[in-house]
C-alpha cells in the first residue's frame, strides 16, 4: 500500500476549507446532537443533511434564491452535515487496485438489497477510490431522510482538492429488493414532480442518474465487503492522539485503514497466469475443463425467520475439472549474475 500523505488528503482539506468558512457550525450542531429532543434517529446517522442544509438556508438568508444558488446552498449544506460526520471518527480506508477494480466489476451485476445488508463502522467514512471520473476518494455514510422517515445511502465524490461534488443518494428497502427496481423506482418519483418550470434541469437531471447509478453500485458492493464475513481491513498507522475530549482536527487523529492487501495479491497472481498461459476453456461452477471462477458474491440467511443476509465476497480462483481451486505458483525471474 503506497503511504498517503494524511494532512493534504482530500478529507482534511475539505473539514480545513469548511472550518475556515464556517467557524461555529461544527461547535454548533455538537450542541444540537447532545439536545434530548432531537428529532432524528442517533442510531442511524451523526448529523443529517437536511440539518446541515437547514443550517445553510438561515445562513445565506436569501427570500427567493435563484436555481443556481439553491444548488449551491444545497451543496453547502450537504457538505457540512458529511464532514461533521465523518470528524467524529476520521477513517480514511485505502483499496488495494486489483481489489477495486474486481469490485466495480462486480458492481455491473444486480442483486437484491436486504435489511441489516449494508452496514457503516463509523458515522462516516472516507474510501480512496480513482475509478470514479473526476474524484479521489468518497464519503460514505447513512442518512435519516426527516422528511420520508427512511434510511439512505448517502454518497459524495470528493476532487484532490477537497472540494465536495454533487451527492448521491439511495433510500434503502424496508424489505428485500433488486437493486436495479430500486434505482428505477428512485428515478421514476423523481421525474414525477413537476419541474416544467425548470426545463434546463433536464439533461442535469439524466447526467445526475447515470452517474449516480456507477457510484451507488460500487459503494454497495464496497460496503458488502467491509462487513462480509471474511473482510480484511488492517489498520496501517499507529494513532498519536486518543480520541477522548476536545477534538482537535489533526492528522494525528486520522486512521488510516487498508483493505484487501491478500486478496488483491490473490487477484494478481490469477492474472498474471492468465497472462502467460492464456484464460482456461470454460467459465461456470459446473464446467467440466480447467476453468477461471470469476469473483462473485455468496449470500446467506440468518435471523428470525431467515429475513436477514450475510455475505462472503469470493475472489476470483482457477478451479479443475473436478472443482477443485488450483494452487498456482507464483514464479520470480532471478537475473543471473
Amino acid at each position: 500500500m503506497e503511504k498517503i500523505d494524511i494532512k493534504t488528503s482530500a478529507p482534511m482539506r475539505a473539514l480545513a476549507a469548511a472550518k475556515v468558512k464556517y467557524p461555529d457550525f461544527f461547535k454548533a450542531f455538537d450542541r444540537i446532537y447532545k439536545d434530548p429532543d432531537a428529532k432524528w434517529d442517533k442510531s442511524i446517522c451523526y448529523c443529517p443533511v437536511g440539518l446541515g442544509v437547514t443550517y445553510a438556508v438561515d445562513l445565506a438568508g436569501l427570500d427567493s434564491p435563484t436555481l443556481a444558488e439553491r444548488g449551491e446552498i444545497i451543496r453547502t449544506g450537504a457538505t457540512l452535515a458529511i464532514l461533521a460526520s465523518w470528524r467524529k471518527a476520521k477513517s480514511i480506508y485505502v483499496l488495494d487496485k486489483d481489489l477495486e477494480e474486481e469490485l466495480f466489476k462486480t458492481s455491473a451485476k444486480d442483486m437484491t438489497v436486504a435489511p441489516g445488508m449494508l452496514t457503516i463502522p463509523e458515522w462516516c467514512i472516507y474510501v480512496e477510490t480513482s475509478l470514479l471520473q473526476g474524484c479521489s476518494g468518497l464519503f460514505i455514510m447513512f442518512d435519516h431522510d426527516i422528511q420520508r422517515g427512511r434510511k439512505e445511502l448517502y454518497i459524495s465524490p470528493v476532487t484532490p482538492e477537497g472540494k465536495v461534488l454533487t451527492s448521491f443518494y439511495l433510500i434503502l428497502p424496508k424489505q428485500p429488493q433488486k437493486l436495479t427496481e430500486i434505482l428505477k423506482g428512485e428515478e421514476a418519483d423523481f421525474r414525477a414532480k413537476d419541474i416544467s418550470n425548470a426545463p434546463e434541469l433536464a439533461p442535469y437531471v439524466s447526467n445526475y442518474f447515470k452517474a449516480s447509478r456507477h457510484a451507488i453500485r460500487f459503494t454497495i458492493n464496497l460496503l458488502l465487503y467491509l462487513s462480509a464475513v471474511n473482510t480484511e481491513v488492517r489498520q496501517v498507522n499507529r494513532l498519536s492522539f486518543r480520541r477522548q475530549g476536545r477534538i482537535k482536527d489533526t492528522p494525528r487523529e486520522v486512521a488510516v485503514y487498508s483493505v484487501g492487501e491478500q486478496t488483491g495479491y490473490r487477484i494478481r497472481k490469477i492474472n498474471r497466469y492468465i497472462q502467460e498461459h492464456g484464460e482456461p476453456q470454460g467459465g461456470h461452477h459446473r464446467s467440466p475443463v480447467m476453468h477461471v471462477r470469476r469473483a462473485h458474491w455468496h449470500t446467506f440467511a440468518y435471523g428470525p425467520g431467515k429475513s436477514l443476509r450475510r455475505v462472503k465476497w469470493l475472489p476470483p480462483i482457477i478451479v479443475n475439472g473436478d472443482g477443485e481451486e488450483m494452487d498456482i505458483p507464483t514464479i520470480t525471474a532471478v537475473k543471473k549474475n
